[in-house]
């Protein structure tokens, strides 16, 4: 393994590389490893209005801001005001859930590990009250109107919605706005100084804004700021160097860079640790972080994605390494995944190894058809020992903008077949699962860890 002084000019060449292949306005990208860390900055933070992005640049870090509403609960569960597996009514007690949900049976531990049940997407698409103080309580008193699709506790699928209802959980048993406990609990000590919430704070910084990448166009995303109900889900925006000095703590036993203790290290312990197995889009979920293995070394990750802005964030604990890489396009799942797994090669002699595809003969039939959400429609059509995944966009968050559908990509069955992996396009790499019903017939897609049902009849 080499130092990363001496990674520095090969870095540089291949992030700039893979940005101007993508035709990503803007990238940063921070490594920290032992005692030493790296940070630079690529591209320009605004299409319409560039500025040189830089180590202080502001990017929105999307749903990496659970793993800090994770990391404020297991704060309230060491003060004795929140316990995990409480339900959620025992401290909002309004907490109801539509037709088939059983709300009592909903823990705090089921909101943090994507285990509720529910349209996690519920709260992007339907946003209550705008960007009202309110709007988490308001969340709360709306959530019967989200589609119940599983028993608690019975199946992962990504929850945006359960973090606003983690949000909502620190606002009461606090007594204050949900981003004044963040900043009590979490950025003041820590020491996270340039990391804020709301757009008017972001004005204060140099600031990356999203951009919506079409046919190698990149055009600037209109809406900056989220919904309030949404902001426990991933509204936190900070330079790369804040979201390194996250990834520091949380590499480390609960203390701060001068010693002062935030959690104890058996809590630290439990917010990394697996609650529930995945097995397709993850190994395992842990609270609220996402857990794999890279060449047989633990990883502890998440990212993120807002209107035109994606990141990722990985930690090794063996290494005592993290790396993180924030762009300001719709499109930077691809640079952000490439960027990784080249340091981790290069830096942690860690290699990344997809499995491959397996060809299942006649069975490929049984997961041809068409599974949906209310968010997208995938259309699945056999060819020969591959599907071909047709995408087709139904609804987008409010006020985030859109292109025409993307192009088909080529999926492939694994070793276990209702396991498959994405053979091409940006999301290439990325895993999921059908799954099936007491039945055994096939009554889900999980994509992008999200549940799409099946549509038509099972038989064929």
């Amino acid at each position: 393994m080499m130092a990363i002084s001496e990674l520095d000019s090969e870095l540089r060449d291949f992030v700039e590389t893979e940005r101007e292949r993508l035709h990503i306005p803007g990238v940063a990208v921070g490594i920290v490893h032992g005692d030493d860390e790296w940070y630079a900055g690529f591209g320009v933070t605004n299409v319409a209005a560039p500025t040189a992005v830089d180590e202080a640049t502001l990017f929105q870090i999307g749903s990496n801001t659970k793993t800090f509403v994770a990391t404020a609960i297991m704060c309230e569960v060491e003060s004795g005001r929140v316990e995990l597996d409480a339900p959620v009514q025992r401290y909002l007690p309004e907490f109801q859930l539509g037709p088939g949900g059983d709300a009592a049976a909903v823990t705090v531990r089921h909101l943090l590990t994507h285990t509720g049940g529910w349209d996690g997407d519920w709260t992007l698409t339907h946003p209550v009250g705008g960007r009202d103080d309110d709007a988490l309580a308001r969340t709360i008193e709306a959530m019967p109107e989200a589609a119940v699709l599983t028993p608690p506790g019975s199946l992962y699928h990504y929850n945006n919605a359960g973090f606003s209802i983690a949000g909502r959980i620190l606002e009461v048993v606090r007594d204050q706005p949900f981003e004044d406990a963040m900043e009590e609990l979490l950025f003041q000590p820590i020491g996270l100084n340039n990391s804020v919430w709301f757009a008017d704070q972001a004005l204060h910084y140099r600031t990356a804004v999203g951009h919506i990448v079409r046919e190698g166009e990149p055009q600037v995303a209109g809406l900056w700021e989220l919904a309030h109900a949404s902001f426990p889900a991933g509204a936190i925006a900070c330079d790369i160097r804040d979201l390194l000095h996250w990834g520091r703590f949380h590499l480390g036993d609960g203390t701060t860079g001068d010693g002062a203790r935030v959690l104890s290290a058996d809590a630290m312990a439990q917010l990394h640790s697996s609650q529930f197995e995945v097995g397709d889009v993850t190994e395992s979920v842990a609270l609220s972080w996402m857990l794999a293995t890279v060449d047989g070394a633990p990883t502890v990750s998440h990212s993120g994605g807002t209107n035109g802005q994606i990141s990722l964030h990985t930690t090794y604990p063996r290494q005592q390494a993290a790396i993180g890489v924030v762009t300001n396009a719709d499109i930077g799942g691809e640079l952000t995944r490439n960027v990784t797994r080249f340091v981790q090669s290069r830096l942690l002699g860690l290699e990344a190894r997809d499995p491959d595809p397996v060809d299942h003969g006649d069975a490929l039939e049984e997961y041809a058809g068409t599974y949906e959400r209310e968010m997208i429609r995938i259309a699945l059509e056999c060819d020969g020992a591959r599907l071909v995944a047709n995408i087709t966009p139904l609804m987008r968050p409010e006020g985030w903008e859109g292109g025409p559908p993307p192009p088909p990509v080529t999926v492939g069955l694994l070793e276990d077949r209702d396991a498959y992996i994405v053979l091409d396009g940006g999301n290439r790499t990325s895993r999921g699962r059908f799954i099936r019903g007491e039945s055994g017939q096939i009554e889900w897609m999980r994509w992008g860890g999200r549940l799409l049902r099946r549509q038509e009849s099972f038989e064929r």
